[in-house]
């Protein structure tokens, strides 16, 4: 009997199997490694080994968004905070996001995009590879600045409508939003305004 037959039990079986599991645990490893190395220089408030920061917040929705806005003047244009093992990246002002806007390859979405789905369907917003490129494509030329501008006016009295709409459920038990938003967003795209 070899040293081998002796070290792994005298199963070749048993051998093969540890080694494809050692392979796939050291090709996850080093993706890790990767992914984390090119978190490196990202500014990031100190974080936990396996939490994260998901211990600053644990908190009130905004007492965490107060965070994320001390945080984002503190760490400046772009940030990273980490929930768990997931890192999410925090872009803190316009300039920021535009080469993610622009780029042609970033264009997969999170998992958290997943919730918006029932929402949203399956839109620009929601889309990813051709099905984002095609829709992109077609409504690129509608979003134009001057034509932005001529919109504004019933943009923002519809979001006054809304805000007035909503507030009518202050105080009220919790209430389903995704009506009300339905309804702002057509009412924006039509410039209708109603309650």
């Amino acid at each position: 009997m070899s040293l081998l037959a002796i070290v792994m039990g005298g199963s070749w079986l048993t051998f093969v199997l540890s080694m494809c599991l050692t392979t796939i645990v050291m090709i996850l490893l080093v993706r890790r490694g990767k992914f984390l190395y090119a978190l490196r220089r990202v500014p990031h408030p100190p974080a936990f080994p396996i939490i994260g920061n998901a211990h600053l917040l644990c908190c009130s929705p905004e007492e965490a968004f107060k965070k994320m806005i001390k945080w984002g003047k503190k760490f400046g244009d772009i940030y990273l905070i980490w929930v768990g093992m997931r890192p999410f990246i925090f872009l803190y002002k316009a300039e920021a996001i535009q080469p993610l806007l622009s780029s042609s390859v970033h264009i997969d979405k999170s998992l958290e995009y997943e919730y918006l789905r029932p929402w949203l369907g399956s839109g620009l917003v929601t889309s990813t590879g051709e099905k984002w490129h095609f829709r992109r494509k077609l409504l690129t030329p509608t979003f134009h600045s001057g034509l932005l501008e001529i919109y504004l006016k019933t943009t923002i009295r519809e979001a006054q409508i809304l805000i007035s709409c909503l507030s009518k459920e202050v105080g009220k038990p919790e209430f389903d939003i995704v009506p009300y938003a339905k309804r702002a967003t057509l009412d924006i795209i039509c410039g209708k305004a109603r309650c």
